[in-house]
């Protein structure tokens, strides 16, 4: 009897071990600590060339006077996400968190107020990670004619910078030499 007693409980110790260690899911990848590395625009649009993949430095774009100066996304297996961005000039950073789901190519991060930011997936293995959402302003970019002509005009870069220099960019000759299409910005994060 105390073998049948000891054998019983043997067999309900391994069911109990084999039935919690199938439940374990492996997280997504996109679980884990990044660091936005570059930005890149994407979907332009005709009379832009796209390089397809990120290529601008962190530090390189100003929004609305802001400089970046970095970016970390802890994104937790428990749905969970802490974001810290440092600022040029700040001895602050800005914190926020919130949680996160994953649909398909949809990633959403969701504050702690409750503002959703939507992200679509465009690549997500080994570890890099790439997310692009849709700019909600134009920005100011040369298309591919214009540049074209500036190059044919200009050939050092000493004088496409005098260019740049002499003309009134903000305005009207601003207007002639910039487009203002609708862009979506990629973000290119790596682990650490």
């Amino acid at each position: 009897m105390k073998k049948l007693l000891q054998t019983t409980l043997l067999a309900c110790s391994l069911l109990f071990i084999a039935s919690c260690s199938s439940d374990d899911e492996e997280p997504p990848h996109i679980v884990g600590n990044w660091t936005l590395e570059e930005f890149g625009l994407i979907n332009l649009g005709p009379g832009y060339t796209e390089s397809g993949e990120p290529t601008i430095p962190l530090n390189a774009l100003s929004f609305g006077g802001v400089v970046i100066k970095s970016y970390e996304l802890d994104i937790s297996k428990n749905g969970t996400y802490v974001r810290t961005i440092g600022i040029e000039g700040s001895l602050e950073e800005s914190v926020d968190e919130g949680t996160w789901e994953l649909k398909d190519d949809e990633f959403t991060l969701t504050t702690t107020d409750g503002d959703d930011q939507g992200w679509e997936v465009q690549l997500n293995e080994n570890s890099n990670l790439w997310l692009s959402f849709e700019s909600q302003s134009p920005l100011l970019l040369i298309s591919d004619e214009v540049r074209d002509e500036i190059r044919s005009v200009y050939t050092t870069q000493e004088e496409i910078d005098d260019f740049f220099e002499i003309y009134d960019l903000e305005g009207e000759d601003g207007d002639t030499i910039y487009s203002q299409p609708t862009v979506d910005f990629i973000y290119s994060f790596s682990k650490p």
